[in-house]
């Protein structure tokens, strides 16, 4: 069985203002931490989970202990509790410890249509090898097209209670674009109000570095880490999905994603504002060689969407954090060689 998986995207920290110490953190197929190694490509920490996320193994080689564990969330160890920002998770249960803050509410029809949602307690449909809720709320919700077809400005949908509007065809899609959303859903969901002007969904993919030094500038506790379609991760709940072909492209906000392991085949759930019939639809993806590709439909083709925004927090980051580039094929050649020997050392005895 595989304990750890080593992903293209790593995240660099510092920890100690005095001296700067780098950690590089390999995430799993549900953005968990199961691996961290050191500035000098040495594993540090090793970690490895039940199914509900409980924590099966956790070694350490140094005092460094990464707080954010299973699904890439902050793990209290004095709790045993996971922080998933609407409400804390027992991964010892396998549920929540409070109600879905979405189901007080008279459930919508798309709700009751969906059995698995019924227990406001439960974690990700009770199937976690395939979902993840790192938000600890209810997934999209769409509503049914109204007699006559929508009408601009009409509420299509709604996912952690930001609504989607139809922004009609032939308007001038700024009221209601794609990217009025992906900023609305990030101001309410994470108090992101810099992202300032970007122009359309294919100018803000290719702004990132601008859009980040804004935030940094404006104090945020969070930026964008970019991800390119084509590498062994799905985007996660919360994630902006983007497509740049066309001269504006179109990004979209994700509510799930999954992948079944033996046919290879899964899908990412989004919600955007469209003129489209319906504002949560599922794009195919399709595994190859342990990479995954998204494709949404252009015409009759498959086409390759460019890639993903996920929100890292940059609340234990200092101003000596780094942006650098994924490490060379030879170094994590070399870093997984240190890891298997690592792990067979564990076993030994």
């Amino acid at each position: 069985m595989a304990l750890f998986a080593l992903f293209p995207y790593i995240k660099i920290f510092a920890k100690d203002q005095s001296s700067v110490n780098v950690y590089y953190i390999h995430q799993d197929h549900l953005n968990g931490a199961n691996l961290v190694t050191n500035g000098s490509g040495l594993v540090d920490e090793l970690f490895d989970y039940y199914p509900f996320g409980s924590i099966r193994l956790d070694n350490h080689s140094s005092s460094h202990n990464e707080k954010r564990k299973y699904i890439g969330q902050e793990y209290d160890v004095g709790s045993g509790l996971e922080y998933l920002h609407a409400r804390y998770y027992n991964p010892q249960l396998g549920k929540f410890i409070s109600q879905d803050p979405q189901f007080w509410p008279v459930p919508s029809e798309d709700t009751l249509l969906d059995p698995q949602q019924f227990n406001s307690y439960s974690y990700s449909r009770n199937n976690p090898i395939n979902y993840s809720d790192p938000l600890g709320l209810s997934s999209a919700t769409f509503n049914s097209m109204p007699n006559g077809g929508w009408k601009f400005g009409q509420a299509m949908g709604q996912f952690n209670n930001v609504n989607a509007y139809y922004n009609g065809t032939g308007s001038s899609r700024t009221t209601y674009s794609c990217v009025e959303y992906a900023k609305r859903y990030m101001s309410q969901q994470y108090g992101i109000n810099s992202i300032g002007s970007v122009g359309d969904a294919k100018s803000m993919w290719e702004m990132v570095n601008t859009i980040n030094n804004r935030l940094a500038q404006a104090g945020s506790q969070y930026n964008f880490q970019q991800h390119v379609n084509g590498s062994n991760s799905l985007p996660s709940e919360g994630d902006l999905l983007f497509w740049t072909e066309g001269q504006y492209g179109h990004v979209m906000v994700v509510t799930e994603s999954a992948i079944n392991k033996n046919t290879g085949q899964g899908y990412v759930e989004i919600i955007d504002q469209n003129a489209n019939s319906q504002a949560v639809r599922r794009l195919d993806v399709k595994s190859s060689n342990g990479n995954y590709t998204i494709t949404h439909k252009s015409g009759i083709n498959d086409v390759p969407v460019a890639g993903w925004f996920s929100v890292e927090s940059t609340a234990q980051k200092t101003s000596t954090t780094a942006n650098v580039s994924a490490p060379k094929s030879s170094w994590l050649e070399q870093t997984w060689n240190k890891a298997k020997n690592f792990i067979g050392s564990l076993f030994k005895h």
